[in-house]
């Protein structure tokens, strides 16, 4: 059989389809494709970011939670620091009078017989820490006789008083030296006794003699750290 186009040659190629359109047409297919492999693409991976983000976003509250824990903790703990400071502080420095009594009758022997005690403690107010000159917190001073006409008696009362104390502080530190009755004070004054005689008594021939103890600063100096120390009851 055959088939005869009758067709003008013009009406021919209008109705057949151009390269140029197919490639449009193909190009155009073939971006569409790639633009949503992108989109596919960028979807799955933003999606995958945010779930990193929520995930950090429960890290990050997680750990702001513990810092707000461990910064109560702390505060608790520089709070019981601080308790713990003043009680040892207080402990420390505080002077139990009524135990210093007990030790002091202790030491005194019986060839020693008081006639006066007067104890003087510095109140904050009095203290001067003028430059050059030692500041004391107060002092006990003794007035007493000693039996007999030596001075035996009154050097062994002063010796039983500043202990090992009054030897080793040149070479100690004061918060290791040992605790005895002197280690309260940071002085004694020299020694000083006169020659009496007593009518009456068992022996005539005494010496009368003068001691006293300079008790350590309560408070601090002005300016150290700290400020002022808590006083010693």
């Amino acid at each position: 059989m055959i088939t005869i186009n009758l067709l003008p040659v013009e009406l021919r190629r209008a109705g057949t389809p151009s390269r140029s359109l197919l490639y449009v047409v193909g190009a155009g297919i073939i971006l569409i494709m790639l633009a949503g492999f992108a989109y596919a693409y960028l979807h799955f991976k933003v999606s995958a970011l945010d779930s990193r983000v929520r995930e950090k976003a429960r890290t990050v509250a997680s750990l702001e939670e513990r810092a707000a824990e461990v910064d109560a903790l702390e505060e608790d703990m520089r709070d019981y620091k601080e308790r713990e400071r003043a009680i040892i502080e207080i402990k420390t420095k505080r002077i139990l009078w009524s135990r210093k009594l007990d030790e002091f009758a202790r030491l005194t022997p019986a060839s020693i017989w008081l006639t006066r005690m007067e104890m003087r403690k510095y109140s904050q107010d009095e203290y001067t820490w003028e430059k050059g000159k030692v500041q004391t917190g107060g002092f006990l001073e003794i007035r007493c006789y000693a039996s007999g006409r030596g001075v035996t008696n009154v050097t062994r009362f002063r010796r039983a008083l500043t202990g090992v104390t009054a030897y080793w502080r040149d070479f100690l530190d004061p918060g290791v030296s040992p605790s005895d009755f002197f280690s309260d004070f940071m002085d004694i004054s020299k020694p000083a006794w006169e020659a009496v005689k007593l009518a009456g008594f068992r022996e005539e021939s005494n010496v009368k003699s003068r001691i006293r103890l300079e008790l350590k600063p309560l408070y601090a100096p002005p300016g150290e750290s700290g400020g002022a120390a808590a006083a010693r009851a």
